[in-house]
């Protein structure tokens, strides 16, 4: 099999879409001009080896996606970040795969269901389930939109799909292992994404806060060799800086970029962040050109690996509490500005009873002060590089989020599009069809918080459970209003996707 390459210009800069035909030898990747070309492997993220001498399918952390050939079959992969996955749809005698769900809809010609309101439950339901390698979701078709964590994918000539997991990093000892696995995989990562010989080097930058997760990333990032970081103020409270980490910056020796959380308000052009109503990355919008080919190392997914409570539950990155996906809500907007997104904490997750361990062990005690947001492990870390115990760790204000649903957390355009768009959409599906879909949804809701527990809970999921995975924990609650979210920001993106060719 052969990968037969074509950059398009207009296409995102780091977007890409192949299409497999079944009994052909070459496989169509369609892909923007950021994406790196080394004979018949395509990639855009970065990886802990040389970029030269390596491959990222042999790699223990991964980050972004790519794909090669064999003689017989090909190789796609997701990162082993478990935020962004692949995305596929088999339609005919086609497979079409994409690292975004807009790009691979529009390759198969496909589309959201215009009634259908349980996108986002159906989303989280495989988030909570963690490596699950084939969640789907439908489609207005009868066809499936097929999302694949954290693994890689081998395709033969007839479309079978065999799924693979990325190689796991050794086993954990204690504290010093650990730590030595995380800067040496971000110091490798790092060095990755700025090799000379890439035809778009990266350089790195890291987010600050007043949390923990982003500031110990940031201690492990300025070692490996970061010299700029960014992080949010707030002008609409009394104290802007209540969530700055400019006193971190500043410690570790970072330039430090400072951005109004509400920055982003004067802009017009905020769909692409409306892929997912919670847990929306809009604030990035204002730092955009800082971002541009840029490696952002954050601490996403940290609460599930480093939060005493849910690090004892969170095996195979299974989540039975997760709201959303934290970071998901930045992939369209990395994939037109040319960014990868880079979370350390996901770093040797798969040994989560070890990190467990490690953090409620004697070792540990001096670091944990107790109560709700109790972290010992990035504690130490920033504690250990000389940062005063009160400059960070006291509450978590989540300053790059914003939520769809909650007024003035969106410019008046925003919302007159999406009201525009639900009129258009309502015409469209008739008010009947509509009314009974409405019905439908708010009977679900009702047998939902019926059948679910009472009390939000941290726990497994097993058994039946993974079938309904609500019984544990119920889904976010979403006015009826917001539910099609994911039809609209389709319905807006699906023009950066089309194909044109010189």
């Amino acid at each position: 099999m052969n990968l037969e390459i074509m950059r398009i210009e207009n296409l995102p800069v780091l977007a890409w879409g192949a299409v497999f035909t079944k009994e052909q030898n070459s496989v169509v990747v369609y892909c923007g001009v950021q994406i790196e070309i080394r004979d018949q492997v395509i990639i855009e993220g970065a990886w802990n080896d040389c970029y030269e001498n390596s491959s990222p399918l042999d790699a223990t952390v991964v980050c972004g996606s790519g794909g090669m050939c064999f003689p017989d079959h090909a190789k796609f992969w997701a990162g082993t970040d478990n935020i962004y996955p692949l995305y596929s749809v088999r339609k005919n005698n086609q497979l079409f795969l994409s690292n975004s769900a807009v790009f691979v809809m529009s390759l198969s010609t496909e589309q959201p269901h215009s009634s259908y309101p349980f996108y986002y439950e159906d989303f989280i339901s495989i988030v909570r389930l963690g490596f699950k390698p084939d969640g789907k979701l439908r489609l207005a078709s009868k066809n499936n939109l097929n999302i694949h964590f954290s693994h890689i994918l081998e395709i033969d000539r007839n479309l079978n799909v065999s799924f693979h997991r990325h190689p796991d990093t050794k086993p954990l000892t204690d504290f010093k292992s650990y730590r030595s696995l995380l800067g040496d995989s971000i110091s490798q990562v790092l060095e990755n994404a700025g090799d000379f010989r890439r035809q778009y080097p990266y350089s790195s930058i890291a987010a600050c806060s007043k949390g923990y997760d982003a500031n110990a990333i940031a201690v492990l990032a300025a070692e490996a060799g970061c010299t700029e970081a960014i992080t949010f103020c707030d002008s609409k409270r009394a104290n802007s800086s209540l969530d700055s980490g400019e006193e971190i910056a500043r410690y570790l020796n970072l330039k430090l970029n400072t951005v109004d959380r509400w920055a982003y308000m004067v802009s017009d052009d905020l769909i692409e962040f409306a892929i997912v109503p919670y847990g929306m990355s809009s604030p990035y919008k204002g730092i955009e050109n800082q971002l541009k080919k840029k490696i952002l190392i954050t601490g996403h997914t940290g609460d599930s690996i480093w939060g005493i409570k849910k690090s004892a539950e969170f095996v195979n990155s299974r989540a039975s509490w997760a709201k959303f996906n934290s970071g998901y809500g930045l992939l369209e907007y990395r994939l037109r500005i040319g960014m990868i997104v880079f979370p350390p904490c996901q770093v040797g997750s798969i040994h989560n009873h070890d990190i467990h361990r490690i953090m409620t062990s004697k070792e540990m005690q001096p670091w944990s002060i107790g109560g709700k947001y109790d972290r010992p492990i990035p504690r130490r870390i920033l504690e250990d590089a000389g940062i005063n115990r009160g400059e960070f760790g006291m509450k978590k204000y989540a300053s790059s989020q914003v939520n769809i649903a909650r007024s003035g957390m969106h410019p008046e355009s925003f919302h007159k599009s999406y009201d525009q768009f639900m009129t258009e959409r309502r015409e469209i599906v008739g008010i009947l069809n509509d009314n009974c879909w409405r019905l439908l949804y708010k009977f679900r809701n009702i047998l939902i918080k019926r059948l679910s527990a009472k009390k939000y809970r941290i726990g497994k999921i097993t058994g039946l459970q993974n079938i309904p995975p609500y019984v544990i924990n119920r889904p976010v609650a979403i006015k009826w209003y917001y539910v099609f979210y994911f039809l609209w920001s389709f319905n807006h993106l699906k023009e950066r996707y089309v194909i044109k060719r010189k």
